[in-house]
Order: C-alpha cells, then structure tokens, then sequence
C-alpha cells in the first residue's frame, strides 16, 4: 500500500509540474476609453507644476479636470453639481470658484477639496482670460515683452491653422507655454525655451457629447470572393459544370497560395502549421478581425453635428463630416443599400453611401416636414417612422428606390410621460390609432422596454430531470413602468402592442425614489427592470419577471403549427418573479447581443459612479430557489445556484477595469454581435466613447493563441504512420488466432 501511495505521490507531482497555467488580465487590450474633457472655458495653473486645470461643462454641472503638460493626458476628472461662471484669485494663491451668487474656495494642494463661502468677498481677478501683461498677440505671433524695459524677450510664430488662444503664461525670461485652438474643439499646446518647442501635444474634444450611433460590419473581401463564385455555380444549369468550376476556383486557389510563397516547401508547410501563431503578423490579425466579426466601423453623432466612424477595436478616428451645426436626433443604417442616414433635429436629413466602406459619398439629402422628436428605421429600408415635437407622427420613405414598406401591415408603439399609442400603417393608408393608454394627472412613466427581435435558440427551459418549461415567445410584447407621485408605487405593465391590452401587471409599495433612474430590458421571454426604494431601508433593486406558457412541466398551451390572430385576443403568460438587492446605484440597462442568441444574455450595467459591469442572466433568475427548498433535480439543472437576495460585487464582471466613465444624462449603453457566438462588443457612448468585449459564457468557440497547432498536427501524423504499420501485423495476429497457430 505504501508503494503504491509513492507511486501516486510520484505522479501527482509529476503532473503539476507538468501543467502550465497562464493568467492574463486583458485589461486595456481588448478596450478603449476615449476620456474627452469638452470645450476648455477656463485653464489655469495647478500648483502642481506638471498639471494643468481645466474646467468644461457636462449636463448642468462643471468638469473640473488635471491635465498632465507634458502629454495631454487627464489624469483626476471630477463632476461638480453646479455650473462654475468664473474662475477668481484672491491674494496670491486662494483660488475661488463663482457658481451665482456663491464663492467657492478651491484647495489645489489638497486636490478637489472646496467649501461653500458664503461672505462676499472683494478684489478679486478672474485667471480664466490668457496673461495679457506681458504677452502680446499678433495675428499668428506672441510676443513676450519684458514689462520693465519694454524690449521684445520671445517672438514665436504659431501654425497656421491657429484660431484664438485658450492659456499662455510665461516667466518673462525664457520660458512660454500656450495652449490655443486650431478648429472646433481642437486644442495644441506648446511650450517653448528660448523660442524653441520643448514640448507639443494636440487634443481633439469634437468626439464628446455622443447622442446617436450606427455600426457597420466591414465585409471579408475572401468571404466576397467565395460568395461570388458559390453564385456562379448556381447559374450554370448542369451540376457537372457547376462541379469542375469550384474544382478549376480550388487549383487557382492553391496555385496561388503556392506563388505567394514562393514555391518554398518550407515555406508552404510553416504558414499551414503555424500561419496563426505567428507574433506581430498584422496581416493575419485583420483576417482574423475579418473572419470573427470583429471589423466594425462605430459610427457616431454629436450633439454639435458631426458625424465620425471610428475603427471599434481600437477607436482610431478614420473619417469625420460636419454638414450642420445642429444636434443629430438618429443615425441608421441601411445595409442592404450601403447607406446611412443621418436626420437633425431641425428636420433635415443627408444620406451617405459606404461604396468602400472608408469613404462616404453623399447619395442625397432633404428635410422633413418640421422639428424631430424621434427617428426609428422600419424593415432594412430608408423608410423611417418620424415623431415630430409638434406630436404629429408620419412614416415617410427617404429613398425613392424603396417601395413604401414593401406592401406590409406594420404596428407601431409609442409612448412618452403622459402614456403608450399604438398605430397601424400600411402601404396605401395613413398612420392609423389603433389604442391608446393614458396615465393619471398624478403619475409619470420612467421606463419602457420592447420585446428583442433576436433569433430564438431554444422554445423551453430544460429542468434539472429533462423536463421542459415551455416559453412565452409571443413576439408582439411591450413594458412599462408608471410611478405615482403621490404614494411612491411602481407599476409594471405588459402589453399587447397590437391590441393595448394589459396581460400583466406588478406593484411594489416601498417608496420607490423617483428622482433616481428607472431601468427596464426586455429579453426572450423575461423582462429585467431596476429602480431604488427607500422601504424598509434605501436599497437598488433589481427585479425579473420570466414568462411561460405553463408552469406545468411538459405541458404547452401554443401550437406551433397554428397561426394566432391578435385581434381575436390571446392567452395570457403564467408568470414568475423574484426581487434582487444589488449593491450600486444603477443609471442604465441593456442587454448584449450576438449572432445566434444561443449563449447567456449578459445584462449590461452602467452605475452612477462612472463603472460599467454586467451580470449573465442566470444570475438574475425567477425560478431560483432557497437551498433548504431545492431538491435533487433542482441542483442538476444547468447553472442551478440556490437563491439569495443579495447580487455580490464581482470584480470579473467590472469590465472598465480602472478606468472612470464620464458619460453624462444622455448616456447610450449598446451592444453588437460578431460571428463568434460567445463574443459580444459593448459600447458606451456620451461625454465618453468606451467599448470592449465580453463573453457572458467564456470563449467556448475560439482557441487560446498559444494552441500549439503544429504540434497536435504532427502528433495526429504520427499515429497515423504508426497505425498503418501496425494495422497488417494486428490482422494476422487476429487471423492465427482463429485458426489457433502459434507464433
């Protein structure tokens, strides 16, 4: 026994040497964070000699900002609740911020340490206007002048495409620093020594204040090729030809592949075995890009009018347009056209086709009929539902080309504080009321969530002894959360959106806090919705809803095979919930998207403290059960965990790492699938532009770079040799043995 125990001993330690973990965190690689400070109203010295302070404004408050002189780089962001008008220097170092009527006292030394100061207080001079005593600006020069004599120290010329100056300061010596504008939101600074550049950088702030968007899969010219010939094929009549056509596409492939590589046998062999493990090989990882779906321009559209695609692996501005200076309410793409169409707030709209993807052409341009409200693309088309301000709705179809919603009923749902409308267009009608629900003088609606249009993977939940719970997959489902004003309820409805009839509702009576955000998504066949309640203690709370056709197993009461008509009214869903506590305040939901919804949903999560995270659905579970309750089969089920009320902070989850989100009110969270099934590309878009990865249920479809391809290859060759030299002696040796001849 105590042999075998050494022997045991012996392997087991012989196999941990033998293992190899590898822990790689993948922060900062696989995202980006473009931390955009705004239009710079005032700068001024930080005591800090290497620092920089700017204020800028988001939402209704000041950004107060440290930026490193010597690259540009923020390195402290904080919001202020208020509006800061001016910057004050009483004395020689205390520094005052005027917000109205207040002063309040700025502690640089302590960093953003300020109290409110109430007296009034004189001789004060503003530091937000450039050092004029002895720096004179003339056209694209500044001159430093000695104060005393009078006599010219410096004479710097600056670029020609200076605009006005935003910061200059100087020893009156031999030192100059100024930090100016060179276009709309686009600063350079400069520091020069005896007239020389010391030291230059550039900012562009044209990206922040993000309020539309649009992605763009760049197409695999491989994949088109291959689709092309597959196309070919399908012309020719007789299946023989169509054959020796992909065989005669195959030999030009190979020969090809062959004089790429210069007809070198070793070549040839090292880029099949190891052509995907090769480092710094940019050319495969854009085939790789290209391949996973992962080459994507974002584009997006700021609040000032411009319009900019951005590579989304790694944020690198590629193209930027500006045809008006007015706020951009929609930016959709048409993929099936190659366009995009951008509509303004004002009503005018301009169309750009993507003929190569990098350089946008305008197709055509127009306006609407008054100020927009809203935009919503119907169908892959140009045709756009409009909801103006003046509250007047109309379908109109952009491109002449399109057939006016190609002949289709469609049911459209509104809604905004005062209630929910439903409409019905056709393609010879006008927008037609069908319902309407109205919500009381005394309450308001916070949130609203449609039903996601995303391919359905699986009709029932496989129970933990393979039994199903069958789905509710009725697909013409909305929700919406009302709260009272007067006794703090929530109310959580859904509807019909083809008839407005209410299929359920939910109330929670514990104060909910109205100033805080509602959130709500709407997944397959269960609605997530967030809100903070101050009964029995001030909480965040996260509550789902899952619906089902029955909550008997095995039992389903929709038949497949038979087609429902809404107006005849349907069956309601059997319904499900559980409340969550979660330890953040939340500011907004969405949900992740990939290609065949066939891994976890992630439910994405902004919080008020400038952190994205998300939590996979799972976690988030109505049929989750206390362990005392759970029985056999209820711990066999996939991703069975017993239910408690707390959701824990998970640091895996956190996915801007370190980094702080400075998003503002108008904060979009969206999500884009690529063609690897696990894989989910999140953005968050607002002051900010981050975006990253995530695998709510790991990379179960893409292998670690450092597989060693070359060798699994190889080792399969070699069994392959040693089973064809061993297959004839074990056949003979099978042979004697039935006829029972010895060797």
């Amino acid at each position: 026994m105590s042999m075998k125990l050494f022997v045991s001993s012996v392997l087991v330690l012989i196999n941990a040497i033998c293992v190899q973990c590898v822990y790689m965190d993948e922060a900062y690689l696989t995202d980006w964070h473009l931390a955009n400070i705004g239009e710079y109203r005032c700068v001024f010295d930080s005591q800090k000699k290497d620092k920089l302070i700017i204020l800028s404004e988001i939402d209704e408050g000041t950004v107060i900002t440290y930026l490193n002189k010597t690259d540009g780089t923020p390195t402290v962001r904080q919001k202020l609740s208020s509006v800061v008008d001016d910057v004050l220097r009483y004395g020689d170092n205390d520094i005052y911020f005027k917000s109205g009527n207040d002063y309040i006292k700025f502690n640089d030394e302590a960093g953003l340490d300020y109290d409110v100061v109430t007296k009034n207080l004189t001789s004060l001079n503003s530091i937000c206007s450039p050092n004029s005593q002895n720096i004179k600006m003339d056209k694209n020069n500044i001159r430093v002048i000695d104060t005393d004599s009078n006599l010219e120290l410096m004479n710097v010329k600056l670029p020609n495409n200076f605009t006005s100056f935003v910061y200059a300061t100087t020893d009156g010596i031999e030192n100059l620093s100024v930090l100016f504008t060179t276009g709309e939101l686009k600063y350079m600074f400069q520091n020069y020594k005896n007239g020389n550049i010391t030291e230059s950088w550039e900012r562009n702030e044209s990206l922040t204040d993000i309020v539309a968007h649009a992605y763009v899969t760049l197409p695999d010219l491989e994949l088109l090729q291959t689709s092309d010939e597959i196309l070919a094929e399908y012309t020719l009549s007789n299946p023989i030809f169509a054959y020796l056509h992909r065989i005669k596409n195959n030999i030009n492939r190979i020969i090809s592949f062959i004089r790429m590589n210069r007809l070198s046998p070793g070549t040839i062999l090292t880029n099949i075995l190891f052509s995907d493990t090769v480092d710094g090989s940019e050319t495969i990882k854009t085939k790789q890009n290209f391949k996973f779906g992962f080459s994507k321009l974002l584009i997006v559209g700021t609040k000032r009018g411009q319009i900019s695609a951005l590579d989304i692996l790694n944020g690198k501005p590629l193209w930027n347009l500006h045809p008006l200076d007015k706020k951009i309410v929609s930016i959709e793409w048409n993929s099936s056209s190659k366009e995009f169409i951008v509509v303004y707030e004002t009503g005018q709209y301009f169309a750009y086709k993507l003929t190569d993807f990098y350089a946008p052409i305008q197709s055509f341009n127009g306006s609407l009929k008054s100020q927009v409200r809203s935009i919503n693309l119907l169908d892959d088309s140009s045709t756009l539902y409009v909801n103006y301000k003046s509250g007047d709705k109309e379908i109109v179809s952009l491109s002449k080309s399109d057939d006016l919603l190609q002949n289709k009923v469609i049911f459209i749902t509104d809604h905004n504080e005062r209630g929910l409308s439903g409409h019905m267009q056709n393609s010879t009608d006008k927008i037609m009321n069908t319902w309407k629900i109205d919500i009381p003088k005394n309450e308001k609606l916070v949130a609203y969530a449609k039903r996601i249009d995303e391919p359905i993977a699986n009709i029932g939940v496989v129970t933990g002894n393979r039994t199903v719970l069958y789905k509710y997959l009725y697909p013409n489902l909305v929700s919406y959360a009302v709260v009272d004003k007067e006794t703090k309820s929530l109310y959580i409805d859904i509807v019909d959106s083809v008839t407005g009839s209410v299929l359920y509702t939910q109330k929670h009576d514990d104060s909910v806090n109205d100033k805080l955000p509602i959130n709500m998504v709407f997944g397959e066949h269960w609605i997530v919705y967030s809100y903070f309640s101050s009964n029995p203690i001030p909480e965040q709370k996260l509550v789902v809803i899952e619906l089902y056709d029955s909550l008997s197993l095995d039992v389903r009461v929709s038949d497949p095979n038979k087609t429902y008509n809404p107006l005849d009214g349907i069956y309601k869903p059997k319904v499900i919930t559980k409340s969550y506590f979660f330890p953040e305040i939340i500011k907004s939901l969405q949900l992740s998207k990939t290609k065949f919804n066939i891994a976890s949903k992630a439910i994405l999560i902004e919080t008020q403290d400038g952190q994205m995270s998300y939590i996979p659905k799972y976690i988030v579970g109505a049929r989750r059960k206390e362990e005392k309750l759970m029985t056999d089969d209820d711990k066999k089920e996939f991703m069975a965990a017993p239910y408690n009320s707390n959701i824990p902070s998970n640091d895996h989850f956190v996915i801007t790492h370190s980094r702080q989100l400075l998003m503002g009110n108008e904060s979009i969270i969206s999500s884009v699938a690529t063609n690897l099934e696990s894989t989910s590309i999140v953005c968050n878009l607002g002051h900010d532009i981050f975006c990253t990865k995530i695998y709510p249920s790991s990379q179960f479809d893409i292998m670690n770079p450092t597989f060693e391809k070359g060798k699994l290859l190889l080792t399969i060759v070699i069994m392959s040799l040693v089973l064809f030299f061993i297959r004839p002696r074990m056949t003979i040796k099978q042979l004697k043995t039935k006829w029972m001849v010895r060797d």
